[in-house]
């Protein structure tokens, strides 16, 4: 077995892991571990609450561990080498101390079930806190430490602090031995690390329960697998076992418990400002009266110059990077590059050489375990539920970041793609829709649609020459100089900036820029492809140098004099302007009823969107002209066509949904009110009627037009997927393409949050009300055919309108109440016009018509 170990990631590599037989301990040894737990966790099924364990005699530690191993780190570990139970060695210099305790999965349960029965997913890392052990008599108690909280220490309240809201004793630990003069301590920690008094999981949905489906720790199955010790960091992988009391499978996951040292030194913590996006540690501070109470604090390294009294100086001690002696040799010197651009940025905040970068020796004797090393590591696993991860480990109380860990998924930039082949395989619904408001980062994912979208491109632009292999390969480049900045922002402190994209003009991105010239505002954004011209752009696909709010961010995180107020006003002052807006992850717009800003969303480009987006998806309806022209080979399968028709359909429902996102949004500024009276311009401004208009037409073609699948008409006959064994064929399915397209558009104009701010638009400023727009939609959905016969895309998209509206007719739901009205009124007027044209067109135009009168009567007059 090998094992790595990382400061938020431990990767394990193994044949099969060892199975740890604790039925047959010694009678002191189950007893030692039983007597450690406290809770569920620990007790035994059909025990009784009252039942009282014996407490084990207090040994001399010579005694106690004659026949266990010691694993020598922070908190030496001691292990019996029979039954593997597991055993901590405190010195009474260690109780009382603070230290970092923080989790991370390795393997978890995804999917539907993992998400209901919180079963938690690889890569995740929810848990960063302080804990402080405490001796109490004959048991040492472990308590995770209130920071959310704070009182000026000179207040007469600071005596009231931990009133509602103090500390948490997590569990009590039995002393098995100890030396005579009470400077060390052994304790029972089998329970504390195979139990769940750190930490919750397996809390059942409402759902589940209601099939009677719950998850229970095994405590027989469940074991720990290895335990690894370093100088400031300990670490210990359990196998957590949860059975099913019907249903699912028994599920597995691989869970690291860590504890870490706090540095020892005068690290001056910085308060947030929401103007800029950092990662932060929430305190509120409960005595303030004349203020806001909030204190948060970024998260931050300790970055000093070494001479503080210089403008530029170098760096007392660089924060070290070491690439992973697994990395590809071939990628190396562009992740290098990658992370050395950030010493440009820190050189404007004063300190140079910031950020250094070496490689992990082929025979070094530590691992990425080790918390002294910061590890940009390149994985392959099977099926990566992250693609790209930057996890940090946090002081709660100060926000310093002591250690951090870039993780690189091979499945996100593919070997095989490196050597040109096609297309990479795509996860359902491969829009890129996942959730990151941490580190945790689906920046890869991205990429990985991305890069087949440009190889599409380049492969079926009408002037080439079906290969397009050198354009790739720089692309590729690009796009993973990007992914490693972007990474490496986040272990520097800073959250996604989703604004970040709303920065050059369409003209800058045709070629209007020159090569030193960045084409978004932050590398801290998910941007869009930058293909928009026949054949790729000569400008930069990706982002491959900081943004200008690169500089300003980190500025204000590690510059000089932030702490003094006059010159963190004027710095903060300059938030809103051109490349320095900000908007993160919760104000992102991809997912309905979410946000309100537009412009806060992933895979849109320029200060333009709805611009862009136009001229990408004519791009896909001319690729998909002459696709299978371009695709189809002799002997070979259909599947590279079927594939870059998804793709295709995927990136160009994804710009549907960035144009949809202005209708009823409201632009929020970021700048705070000015010195001058007449400089109070309100932060939230609705999109002009203008704009919401545009945006509205370019569904009306894009979306909701006769001939959205058109384009790919001739060759859906060649649509065959490969078969797989027993996978079987299917026929395309034109229908649920459409939907997915119009779905796009069509779920967030008439979700509740939307028309609810639409009929509100007067009194928030703007003049494009709900009527305006339903009245729009109708029309967009309704008219425009050349004669009175639909295709079948229309007449289902028809039909599926007039239901939801009248779901928004019966629905119970208050924010519809100032939209029922305008939607009763559309209903009647379908109603007429359906019974207006039900003789016009074909039969089944003639047909659908007829059906839609009857659902709309049987709605507004149930029972006739």
């Amino acid at each position: 077995m090998r094992i790595y170990l990382a400061p938020g990631l431990l990767l394990l590599a193994m044949a099969g892991a060892p199975s740890l037989a604790f039925g047959q301990a010694a009678d002191e040894l189950q007893q030692s571990d039983e007597d450690s737990c406290t809770g569920d966790d620990c007790k035994k099924d059909g025990e009784s609450d009252s039942k009282e364990a014996p407490k084990p005699k207090i040994k001399t530690i010579k005694e106690f561990t004659k026949d266990k191993e010691k694993v020598d780190g922070l908190f030496p570990v001691w292990r019996d080498k029979e039954t593997g139970t597991v055993f901590l060695e405190l010195s009474a210099d260690q109780i009382g101390q603070d230290y970092i305790y923080y989790t991370f999965v390795h393997s978890g349960v995804g999917g539907l079930i993992g998400g209901l029965a919180d079963l938690r997913a690889a890569g995740d890392m929810k848990d960063n806190f302080l804990v402080r052990f405490r001796r109490r008599y004959n048991e040492i108690d472990l308590i995770r430490q209130q920071t959310a909280y704070r009182v000026d220490e000179d207040s007469p309240l600071s005596r009231a602090l931990e009133t509602n809201n103090g500390n948490s004793l997590m569990t009590s630990l039995n002393i098995m031995a100890k030396n005579d003069d009470d400077s060390r301590f052994i304790v029972a920690a089998n329970g504390l690390f195979t139990g769940t008094d750190l930490f919750r999981m397996g809390d059942t949905s409402p759902l589940l329960k209601a099939f009677g489906v719950t998850p229970k720790l095994n405590k027989a199955k469940t074991n720990i697998v290895e335990v690894h010790n370093y100088p400031k960091n300990s670490a210990v992988l359990v196998e957590y076992v949860y059975d099913f009391n019907k249903g699912p499978n028994p599920a597995t996951i691989l869970f690291q418990h860590n504890f870490a040292a706090i540095p020892d030194h005068d690290y001056a913590p910085r308060l947030d400002d929401a103007r800029v996006g950092f990662f932060t540690e929430r305190q509120t501070n409960l005595g303030t009266v004349d203020r806001l109470p909030y204190e948060d604090k970024i998260r931050r390294w300790d970055l000093k110059k070494s001479n503080p009294g210089e403008s530029q100086s170098p760096a007392v001690t660089p924060i070290t990077y070491w690439i992973q002696n697994s990395t590809p040799l071939e990628y190396r010197e562009t992740i290098r590059n990658a992370v050395l651009q950030w010493n440009r940025v820190f050189a404007e905040a004063g300190i140079q050489q910031a950020v250094a970068v070496e490689v992990q020796p082929d025979d070094a004797d530590w691992d990425a375990g080790d918390i002294r090393y910061n590890m940009i590591q390149w994985i392959a696993t099977s099926s990566p539920s992250f693609n790209g991860y930057g996890p940090s480990v946090v002081n709660p109380r100060t926000g310093e970041i002591i250690a951090s860990n870039i993780v690189l998924e091979q499945n996100s930039v593919r070997r095989q793609i490196m050597l040109d082949e096609l297309f990479l395989d795509l996860p359902e619904g491969a829009d890129g829709a996942a959730l990151a408001d941490h580190a945790e980062c689906d920046v890869a994912s991205m990429l990985r649609q991305n890069l087949a979208f440009a190889k599409a491109m380049l492969l079926a632009a009408p002037d080439g020459d079906g290969d397009g292999a050198e354009p790739l390969r720089e692309i590729i480049r690009q796009s993973l100089t990007y992914l490693v900045m972007h990474e490496v922002g986040h272990t520097l402190g800073l959250s996604h900036n989703m604004k970040a994209s709303y920065f050059r003009s369409l003209d800058e991105l045709q070629g209007g820029l020159s090569p030193d010239q960045p084409i978004t505002g932050s590398v801290m954004d998910y941007p869009a492809t930058n293909i928009l011209q026949k054949g790729g752009s000569a400008l930069p696909a990706y982002p491959t140098m900081p943004g200008p709010y690169d500089y300003w961010a980190i500025r204000f995180g590690y510059g000089d004099g932030m702490d003094d107020p006059a010159t963190r006003a004027e710095h903060l002052a300059k938030a809103g302007q051109p490349g320095l807006l900000f908007g993160n992850d919760a104000e992102d717009m991809r997912s309905l009823g979410r946000g309100i800003d537009p412009r806060v969303i992933p895979y849109d480009m320029s200060n333009d969107p709805v611009g862009f987006a136009i001229l990408q998806m004519d791009l896909i309806r001319e690729a998909r002209q002459g696709l299978a022209e371009k695709l189809l080979k002799p002997g070979e399968s259909y599947d590279e066509l079927v594939r870059a028709h998804e793709l295709l359909t995927s990136i160009y429902a994804t710009h549907v949904r960035t144009i949809s996102r202005y209708v009823g949004g409201i632009f929020v500024e970021n700048a705070y009110p000015g010195a001058e009276a007449d400089s109070y311009a309100a932060p939230l401004q609705p999109v002009s009627a203008a704009q919401q208009q545009r945006a509205m037409a370019a569904l009306a073609q894009y979306a909701f037009g006769p001939d959205i699948v058109a384009p790919q008409s001739a060759y859906y006959g060649y649509l065959l997927a490969q078969r797989r064994g027993q996978s079987g064929v299917k026929a395309p399915d034109v229908q649920g393409e459409a939907r997915t397209i119009q779905s796009a558009a069509l779920d967030h104009l008439l979700h509740s949050s939307t028309l609810k701010r639409l009929a509100e638009t007067q009194e928030l400023g703007g003049s494009y009300g709900a009527n305006a727009m339903l009245a729009d939609l109708r029309t967009a959905i309704f008219d425009g055919v050349a004669g009175d016969s639909e295709n079948s895309v229309r007449r289902d998209l028809q039909v599926r309108f007039v239901r939801e509206l009248i779901k928004i007719h019966d629905s119970p739901v208050v924010p519809y109440d100032l939209a029922r009205p305008y939607v009763l009124t559309l209903l009647t007027d379908i109603r007429a016009d359906m019974n207006r044209r039900a003789r016009k067109g074909d039969n089944d135009s003639r047909a659908t018509r007829r059906y839609i009168v009857k659902l709309i009567d049987d709605a507004l007059e149930p029972g006739d």
